[in-house]
């Protein structure tokens, strides 16, 4: 079978339906990912699918990990800190099924050895601040361009980003987001690019973030309180994943991700 009919076959056993996209024009598209559902997986099968995952160590990348799991694909992860920071991977899928590799940011050959035996490349790192050792650059753009280029041989590759990013905006991490989708594009012109906007979920640094200060503080400070975001479920983001997987047709094009509601700032911080 093509590859794409093998992995939409996987996926209808396991009860994942393909995205809903609505509004195309332009080869830029919005999912709706609160139409996807998910139901009994099928793990303990073999469907021929190994996909590795960049920041899978990440919040984001333990659902997509779970997901591809669920449907029966080997999920190769690499990580560049202790041991410890995938037990918690490795427990989603079979004995053998999530195989951590270690790699680094600026060893090209270990991104080359992390994807050489994948038919599906997904890259989810990002930072939110810079440090001494990786500024945006490096993460968003350098990183991005690496792993693309060690990804030519993969039939599907699907690049994480951000809503907002721009060239032309004031944000030095939304322009390096925006130059990271273009030197992915420019390498892997059929590659599917995901601008998710805030994330929430358990783990998030949204939500929990605003209960801990209410807990410590009688008051807390919010800064742009008119502002307003749409934030979407970091699970339903991992179903979009699996569902452009699944959807052949979404090669090639760019998909700005949100929830079904908006919200002020201010509001956020009453829930």
């Amino acid at each position: 079978l093509p590859y794409h009919s093998m992995f939409r076959n996987a996926a209808v056993r396991a009860g994942l339906r393909p995205a809903t996209l609505l509004n195309r024009h332009h080869n830029t598209s919005i999912i709706i990912t609160r139409n996807l559902h998910l139901t009994t997986g099928v793990r303990s099968s073999v469907t021929g699918i190994v996909a590795t995952v960049f920041g899978a160590t990440g919040f984001t990348g333990r659902y997509v990990i779970e997901l591809l799991s669920r449907v029966g694909a080997q999920v190769i992860v690499p990580y560049r800190g202790e041991e410890t920071s995938y037990n918690h991977i490795k427990v989603m899928g079979d004995l053998g099924q999530v195989v951590p590799m270690r790699f680094s940011l600026r060893d090209p050959g270990s991104i080359e050895r992390a994807v050489a035996h994948s038919n599906v490349v997904i890259n989810l790192l990002g930072r939110q601040w810079e440090t001494r050792n990786f500024t945006f650059d490096d993460v968003h753009v350098k990183a991005a361009r690496d792993i693309a280029n060690a990804s030519l041989s993969a039939e599907r590759f699907i690049h994480v980003s951000a809503l907002g990013a721009s060239t032309d905006s004031r944000s030095p991490w939304a322009r390096s987001k925006a130059h990271g989708e273009a030197a992915v594009r420019e390498i892997i012109p059929h590659a599917t690019i995901f601008r998710p906007t805030v994330l929430f979920g358990d783990e998030d640094r949204l939500i929990n973030k605003f209960g801990s200060l209410g807990q410590t503080f009688p008051i807390v400070p919010v800064a742009n309180a008119t502002r307003r975001v749409q934030p979407v479920y970091a699970i339903d983001v991992a179903k979009a994943v699996l569902g452009a997987l699944g959807d052949h047709d979404t090669s090639g094009r760019v998909y700005d991700l949100g929830g079904p509601k908006t919200y002020t700032w201010e509001e956020l911080c009453r829930l």
